[in-house]
């Protein structure tokens, strides 16, 4: 109902990223499915419990099958959610799993800065480049500057407009302005 509600009042205006997020792969894929029939544009796909709670994240396996079974069920591009700490997909599993699953095409990246300057060069730089979007408000500006295309932060839903200056100021060239709004962010 949130996904109607939303497509309601935005219609194609605007991309919509719809979440998916459950524990079992056919769930997640049910999910996909949902959203691509409700009209979003892209999915935005979060680490599965098994991941974090049960050692997943050593088991590149688990995290291939769960987005090739997201894949297959929708035509939409996939963010993948890289949580920090025991909830990461390692940078060789990320790798894998972009080559797997072509219709990855970014990550929404809650990494450490330096796993995170990683990830920009690893995937930013692929034959077919996967986005790096920062999430953590407290390093935006540092994400930006290292690199990162994008913001996907959950305090966009409460400063877009800060964020798209940053944004802007850090694509400009702008330092001192960038400074100014990281600093009202932070």
């Amino acid at each position: 109902r949130i996904l109607d509600a939303t497509m309601e009042e935005i219609g194609d205006r605007l991309p919509v990223i719809n979440g998916v997020y459950a524990d079992g792969s056919g769930e997640a894929a049910k999910l996909a499915r949902m959203a691509e029939d409700g009209g979003a544009s892209c999915l935005l796909v979060l680490p599965p419990h098994s991941i974090g709670m049960f050692g997943g994240q050593l088991r590149p396996e688990m995290a291939l099958a769960h987005f090739k079974t997201i894949a297959d069920a929708t035509d939409l591009p996939i963010i993948v959610f890289q949580y920090p700490g025991t909830y990461a997909y390692p940078l060789p599993t990320l790798l894998r799993m972009i080559d797997e699953v072509p219709t990855i095409r970014a990550i929404k990246d809650w990494s450490p800065p330096m796993a995170q300057e990683t990830h920009v060069r690893a995937l930013q730089s692929l034959p077919r480049p996967v986005n790096v979007l920062s999430t953590n408000s407290a390093w935006l500006m540092a994400s930006l500057t290292m690199g990162c295309n994008g913001l996907l932060s959950g305090s966009g839903s409460v400063i877009a407009d800060l964020q798209v200056a940053l944004f802007r100021a850090v694509q400009d060239d702008d330092l001192a302005r960038a400074q100014e709004i990281n600093d009202r962010i932070y």
